[in-house]
């Protein structure tokens, strides 16, 4: 049997805010899977690879209701990463927008 963490990781890879969501509505199933030491990283860990502003206000409710002051840091590290893949598509949406544009309009 596939180790199910490891499962959640991959769709959190492919569709980010529903993994996270996911395991947020399941926290108390999803942390019986991870080592003790492991659980306050891992639910906002799957945020991480999102580029939806939106979901950092979830990320936070989250570690602000069910991880302790000290053990936030996975959430500061999952809001930093959807910010910088955030700013990333912004930045890449220019140049990418503009190459289509030209395969449009080539003769």
């Amino acid at each position: 049997m596939p180790n199910r963490s490891s499962m959640l990781r991959v769709v959190s890879l492919w569709y980010p805010e529903m993994a996270f969501d996911w395991a947020v509505a399941h926290a108390d199933a999803v942390n019986q899977l991870i080592e003790k030491s492991s659980q306050p990283e891992f639910i906002v860990s799957l945020a991480g690879p999102s580029g939806d502003l939106a979901l950092i206000g979830r990320v936070q409710a989250y570690a602000d209701r069910a991880l302790a002051p000290d053990a936030r840091q996975g959430a500061v590290k999952a809001i930093t990463s959807i910010q910088n893949h955030a700013h990333l598509r912004k930045v890449e949406a220019g140049p990418a927008a503009a190459w289509a544009h030209s395969l449009e309009h080539r003769s």
